[in-house]
């Protein structure tokens, strides 16, 4: 082998495995597209109603990774977002994670038709008077929070996402060891 084979052939496996190692340096809450919460903050304790009238505690949840999710059923983006986080749900559920969607001032009866006729089987909370959105700051549906299992805000979503892709997949994988 010369000189000029060998160099190509160790460019060719450093470009096989640079990938790889670059990867596992990334902060994955950037891959994911996701602003990492600074100092990580204790979430904002709040209790609300479920469709059927059951109090829930955000404290409730504490042990379990939580994406505390802002909505309306007349959001456009936000159902948009609901299958993946449906998805996402489905596969973690069972492994520690919970997905609370805190409706932005609609009534249980219109939550409760579009979260069946959806087949949507995450927690959904009423937040009637808009009381806890004003607490979390919402100004734009869909807004997410992500909660980690001590009960601190780890990560912020503003927006849509694909909720079931790799690289939320791969940190919510993280956040749940």
């Amino acid at each position: 082998m010369n000189s000029f084979t060998l160099k190509y052939l160790i460019v060719f496996v450093i470009s096989i495995f640079l990938p790889a190692s670059a990867y596992a340096g990334q902060n994955l809450f950037a891959a994911a597209g996701i602003e990492q919460v600074n100092g990580k903050p204790p979430a904002k304790e709040f209790s609300l109603e479920t469709m059927e009238g059951k109090k829930v505690s955000i404290g409730d949840f504490k042990g379990k990774v939580v994406f505390l999710n802002f909505w309306a059923t007349w959001c456009p983006p936000c159902k948009f977002e609901m299958p993946a986080m449906e998805n996402l749900y489905k596969r973690y559920k069972d492994k520690g994670l919970e997905i609370v969607a805190v409706n932005l001032q609609e009534g249980a009866d219109t939550v409760k038709r579009f979260m069946q006729k959806n087949g949507y089987t995450f927690t959904a909370l009423l937040d009637s008077n808009g009381d806890v959105s004003a607490v979390y700051n919402v100004s734009y549906l869909p807004i997410t929070y992500i909660i980690d299992k001590n009960g601190k805000l780890v990560g912020k979503a503003i927006g849509a996402r694909e909720w079931d892709s790799s690289s939320i997949t791969n940190l919510v994988e993280e956040l749940l060891k």
